[in-house]
């Protein structure tokens, strides 16, 4: 099996976890983003909705992260690729 197979599939796993990071981060914040529409939020529950939101927007941050990354690292490949065939 070739390198270039195994790092195309390695990158769409990255891609797969990155887009699961990405939707579980939403489903922490944008519930608790609706819970602060509600006129009647007391303190905690204020409080527990600012700390799931915290949590969503850390969550989706690394899954940016990650798809930034897995991106660049994806157009490395082909670019190392197209080099190595203009060498040879």
């Amino acid at each position: 099996m070739s390198t270039k197979y195994i790092l195309r599939v390695v990158l769409a796993g990255v891609l797969f976890a990155t887009i699961v990071c990405i939707a579980v981060g939403m489903c922490f914040y944008f519930p608790a983003l609706n819970s602060l529409n509600t006129p009647d939020i007391g303190q905690e529950a204020l409080e527990e909705s600012a700390s799931a939101m915290r949590l969503g927007m850390l969550i989706m941050i690394v899954g940016m992260t990650c798809l930034i990354l897995s991106t660049l690292a994806f157009i490395g490949s082909v670019l190392i690729e197209k080099l190595a065939k203009n060498k040879n």
